[in-house]
């Protein structure tokens, strides 16, 4: 072999190995990625590893928003108990369905002293007015522990609390007929609490008409009517020609027109869902067969409206026996559209003729749910 050939040779030799190492690194360079998915791999693979932090451009999923109560729910809304709804494992404690009541009451006579959402008389001699709260009829999403209660404006100051199986008892601080307001927040066995709920209560002197305390004003416009509290009900009573009261005449012509009425005054909450509920009976001679203002009724009225009528629809007129016809008052009416200071007044009236006597006894007056 000559030098020419062999020199070709090493040429050639050396182009090769020249060709095979550009060729080895191509293939190591094609099998790497850019750093910044470098690093989401090791990080994906081993958390401890990955230091090096990665900003992406997009999250994944959205964050998981925690919704706060709507403004009428929360009386303290700048409070930090009053921010958000508290979580247990990822739900809120809630009140479920349910009405927060108060416990009834009777005296030691039997009559009722609490009926519904309303308080009737003091519940000591020093003139104290305390009701009990009830609360059989809630449902939570999870037990409920713990109750705090609070006057407004004394979250900060004055926060009563008490196991949920404790007798709580509540105060009525005002001094004339109307209700109180307090806030309650019932906690969990978790430590969590629902947010503040609104609770009202009423105090309606002499709603049962057992006592006589001047609560209420009577009037009658007829001379020698006995319009009064006696004997557990409120008597709307007329005198007749003959000086009598009630049916102790079988002639019809013996009721002049006229009417007795028995009148309070009563502070109510702007807002709530309340109605005043009243109960007696309505005797009378007359019929009314379109429950009209024409003819003899019982009427409800509030700030001078007429907001209920009860009269004798069905039953033919009739004077004997003396007496005779009996229509149950069972009237729920709505609130909703009164607040502040409010007159209720109960009206008996005999109307067009001079004839069919008419009264109302009323048994009870109180507001509910």
């Amino acid at each position: 072999m000559t030098n020419r050939t062999l020199m070709i040779l090493v040429i050639f030799v050396g182009v090769m190995l020249l060709l095979v190492q550009l060729l080895v690194g191509t293939a190591v360079a094609a099998q790497q990625t850019p750093e910044a998915t470098t690093h989401t791999i090791i990080a994906n693979q081993s958390p401890i590893i990955a230091t090096v932090p990665i900003t992406p451009t997009q999250p994944t999923s959205p964050p998981v928003k925690i919704e706060a109560p709507q403004a009428g729910d929360c009386p303290v809304p700048d409070k930090p108990n009053c921010a958000f709804l508290p979580i247990v494992f990822g739900k809120p404690f809630l009140l479920l369905n349910g009405r927060i009541q108060l416990v009834q009451e009777v005296d030691t006579d039997g009559n009722e002293i609490v009926k519904g959402l309303t308080v009737f008389q003091p519940s000591s001699g020093n003139g104290e007015i305390t009701v009990q709260l009830n609360f059989d009829d809630l449902a939570f999403n999870n037990t409920a522990q713990t109750v705090e209660w609070w006057y407004p404006k004394e979250i900060e100051t004055n926060i009563s609390r008490h196991s949920i199986t404790e007798n709580i008892f509540v105060t009525f601080r005002g001094k004339t007929a109307g209700f109180e307001r307090i806030f309650i927040r019932f906690i969990s066995q978790y430590g969590t609490s629902t947010v503040p709920i609104e609770f009202i209560f009423f105090y309606l002197p002499d709603g049962n008409f057992i006592n006589d305390t001047n609560s209420w004003e009577t009037y009658q416009s007829n001379d020698g009517s006995d319009t009064k509290i006696q004997d557990g009900k409120l008597l709307l009573h007329l005198q007749n020609k003959h000086g009598a009261i009630g049916f102790q005449e079988n002639n019809c012509k013996l009721a002049p027109i006229g009417y007795s009425a028995g009148l309070i005054d009563f502070d109510l909450p702007s807002g709530g869902e309340f109605y005043l509920r009243v109960q007696g009976t309505v005797f009378t001679q007359d019929q009314n067969p379109s429950n009209s203002s024409t003819f003899d009724a019982f009427e409800v009225a509030i700030d001078g409206n007429v907001v209920d009528r009860v009269s004798n629809i069905y039953q033919p007129i009739r004077c004997s026996p003396v007496i005779n016809r009996q229509v149950v008052v069972d009237s729920r009416i709505p609130l909703s559209g009164y607040s502040g200071n409010t007159t209720i007044s109960l009206e008996n009236h005999r109307r067009f003729d001079n004839q069919y006597d008419t009264y109302t006894e009323i048994d009870m007056v109180w507001i509910d749910y």
